[in-house]
This record gives C-alpha cells, sequence and structure tokens, in this order.
C-alpha cells in the first residue's frame, strides 16, 4: 500500500484528476500513509473541481458531514449534483436524499446566509451511507436533522434514486423502495404494483448486503407487502440485517424472538437484539419494548424491574408519554428504584398533560388521596373525566363512587 500511496502522489502532484481522488482515499484511510482527513478533503476537492464523478461526491460527503472542511450542507448539495449528472450512482443517491428532506437546496440567497450564520453550532448528517466505513460516519453516527419548514423536492428526489438503484447501488435501492411503498415522488395510481415494485428494489438491496434494505425486505416478507407472506424467510432478512448493526432489523429480529413468529420463542435473545436496539440514539424509542420484556413472567427469562426503570426514565425524560406514566408506577411502588411519591406525581402530571389516559386516572388518584401532592378533588374529578372519556375504566368506576356519573 505504500507504494500504491507514493505513486498515486506523484500523478496527483501533475495534477490527474482519478490519482488525486485515489491518494485522497488513501489519506483519509491511512492506507500506505499516515491518516489525513484535510488533506484527503482537499485532493478530493482539486479532482472534484476537475470534473471527476467520484471526487465529486466524496468531497461532498465531507462538506455533508464536516470531514476535513467546515460543514456545509449547500455547498455539499452542489457537489453531489455535479457527480450525479454525470451518472455516478453514489452522487445520485446522495443528491435524491438532499432533494427528499430540502437538504442544501436553496430556496433564496436569505437562506443561505441564515444557515451561514448557525453552521458552525449545528451539524446535519448524513443519515445513510453509502460507504459503511467512512470514518466520518462512524463519527458522528446516522443522525438526521432536517430544518422545518423547508421546501422538499420528492418528485426530483425519486428520479435521482431510480438512476442510481438501476446502476445497482444498493442504497439506491433501498431508498427507491422506500419511494415505491410510501408513495414519495411517485405516481400513486397503482398502488398494488408500486409496493410490488417495492419489494423487488428492496430485494435487490437485500442481497447485496445493505441492511437497510434487508431490514426493509423483510418486513414485505412478514407482512406479504408486495410479495407472498413468507414470515420464515422474514426472520432470516431480519437476522442478516441485525447482525450488520441495523436498528430496525434488531428490533424487527427481537420481536419475532419474543413472540415465536418464524423462529422458535426465545425471550434471552429477545432480550438481546431488543437491547441492541435500543441502545442506538437513533431509536431511542425502541427502548419501550426493551423494557417491558423485563416485566414479563416468563420461565425463559428473569424479571428484571431495575433494568426496565432505567430504560423508561430514559424515554420519560425524552418526553414519551407513556413511559413517562410507567416510569411513575415505577417510582410510586418502588419498582426497581426507590419509593418517590413526589417524583411519581411529576411524571403522572407530565404525561397526563399529554393526554396519556393511563396517566390521567393515576394522576387523579394521586390528587385525591394526597399521595405526593397536596390534596385536591376538584382537579381529581377532572383528571378522572379526561381519563373517562378515552375509555379508562378505572376512571369511570372512580367517578361512579364519587357519584359524578350514573352507572
Amino acid at each position: 500500500m505504500r507504494a500504491a500511496a507514493q505513486y498515486y502522489k506523484l500523478s496527483a502532484d501533475q495534477g490527474y484528476a482519478p490519482a488525486q481522488y485515489g491518494y485522497g482515499i488513501c489519506l483519509e484511510r491511512g492506507a500506505g500513509v499516515a491518516q489525513d482527513i484535510v488533506a484527503a478533503a482537499q485532493c478530493y476537492k482539486l479532482s472534484a473541481d476537475q470534473g471527476y464523478a467520484l471526487a465529486q461526491n466524496s468531497y461532498g460527503m465531507c462538506l455533508d458531514i464536516g470531514d476535513g472542511v467546515p460543514q456545509n450542507e449547500f455547498e455539499a448539495a452542489k457537489y453531489y449534483k455535479f457527480s450525479a449528472d454525470q451518472g455516478n450512482a453514489f452522487g445520485q443517491c446522495n443528491y435524491g436524499f438532499c432533494l427528499e428532506y430540502g437538504r442544501g437546496i436553496a430556496q433564496s440567497s436569505e437562506e443561505i446566509a441564515e444557515y451561514n450564520e448557525r453552521s458552525a453550532a449545528q451539524v446535519y448528517v448524513l443519515a445513510q451511507c453509502n460507504y459503511g466505513c467512512r470514518r466520518g460516519v462512524q463519527k458522528h453516527g446516522y443522525v438526521l436533522k432536517c430544518r422545518s419548514g423547508v421546501q422538499k423536492y420528492e418528485v426530483e428526489a425519486a428520479q435521482y434514486y431510480k438512476l442510481s438503484a438501476d446502476q445497482g447501488n444498493a442504497q439506491g435501492q433501498y431508498n427507491y423502495g422506500r419511494c415505491l411503498q410510501y408513495g414519495i415522488g411517485v405516481d400513486k395510481k397503482d398502488v398494488a404494483k408500486n409496493l410490488e415494485y417495492a419489494a423487488k428494489y428492496y430485494k435487490l438491496s437485500a442481497d447485496q448486503g445493505n441492511a437497510n434494505g434487508q431490514s426493509a425486505f423483510g418486513l414485505c416478507l412478514h407482512g406479504g407487502i408486495g410479495i407472498a407472506k413468507d414470515v420464515i424467510c422474514a426472520v432470516t432478512y431480519y437476522k442478516l440485517s441485525a447482525d450488520h448493526g441495523n436498528a430496525a432489523g434488531q428490533y424487527a429480529y427481537g420481536f419475532c424472538l419474543q413472540y415465536g413468529e418464524g423462529i422458535e420463542k426465545n425471550l434471552n435473545e429477545a432480550v438481546k437484539y431488543y437491547k441492541l436496539s435500543a441502545d442506538q440514539e437513533k431509536y431511542f424509542w425502541r427502548k419501550h419494548d426493551y423494557s417491558q420484556i423485563f416485566l414479563i413472567d416468563d420461565d425463559q427469562i428473569e424479571r428484571n424491574p431495575r433494568e426496565a426503570h432505567k430504560y423508561y426514565k430514559l424515554l420519560a425524560d425524552r418526553g414519551d408519554a407513556s413511559a413517562q406514566c410507567r416510569y411513575g408506577r415505577c417510582l410510586e411502588g418502588g419498582f426497581g428504584v426507590d419509593e418517590d411519591f413526589e417524583a411519581a406525581v411529576k411524571y403522572y402530571k407530565l404525561s397526563a398533560d399529554q393526554g396519556d389516559a393511563s396517566a390521567q386516572y393515576m394522576y387523579g388518584r394521586c390528587l385525591e388521596g394526597g399521595i405526593g401532592v397536596d390534596k385536591d378533588f376538584e382537579a381529581a374529578v377532572k383528571y378522572y373525566q379526561l381519563s373517562a372519556d378515552q375509555g379508562n375504566c378505572h376512571a369511570r368506576f372512580k367517578l361512579i363512587i364519587l357519584g359524578k356519573i350514573r352507572p
């Protein structure tokens, strides 16, 4: 590798665009030369500015994630488009992503100015990865933060995804399948046909080893979406995706293990895969499934309220109403945590005020009995009524006992 890097450099120093790109890869990966991300980005730019499509995509990715250069989604989209319009499948896929989510697609000079003012404080990281081994994506994680109110170009996005997909790009195949399945930028007249083609594109992606494609094709097989239902085969694809580290695949495989769908029931293995999924920040809401499995009465698994409460709290503090109610119950009952009635009331109220019927009942009960809060009969009735109006039978029974409604 050292000799290859030296020859790339000799040629790159003479201005040969493919060699500049090749030497940039060596610098980025530390292959045959000391790793230098800044110098790698500079090489990509030199090559890109000579019109070399592969380098245009790579320099776009540097700009997109702030790898070796200041992060700039507008410049990133520009270079992705340069690459895409030369027919590069990776560029087409990445530019399609920009179009779909309105990332870096300038609406006005004012928008660019606004972005530049806050670009140092806010990083918009690429939420899909054609180059799974890219250092920058591993460093930042798969996090998508889209600005509100931004215009999206879904029809154009789908077109670029299809161009990429039809060149055999696995991520492009997955993204175009997603467009077909959910009607993003495509003709919606024949939904059944769209779903059939979505399954085909997902399979093409999956069979190239793309973890997103494997998970999505598994879901098609599991639910009979665009293809004959085959739960056993679905589990095979979920497992492939899960073992690539894909959170959706980990969750789906855990689900099948928990309920014995397409595979022998195994709660211990389900716990393992739910936890892998739950611990990925992008999928924090999946902590619910991981938490609840520790409260199941089953000989296969030891109940562990402390582990359950830990994840309920993580979710509760992120504003999840159901988790707030569940965590409140843990606090009130001392399940996996020390009893704390005042803290329990706090979480019940947070959840109740988001409309959770169980929490409205629990908060009403606390108000009525003065549990962790001063007694307030009128407020208790109010929350019982809110809960009962959503069909909570406990709240309705309380209102009957209190003489507020007739049986």
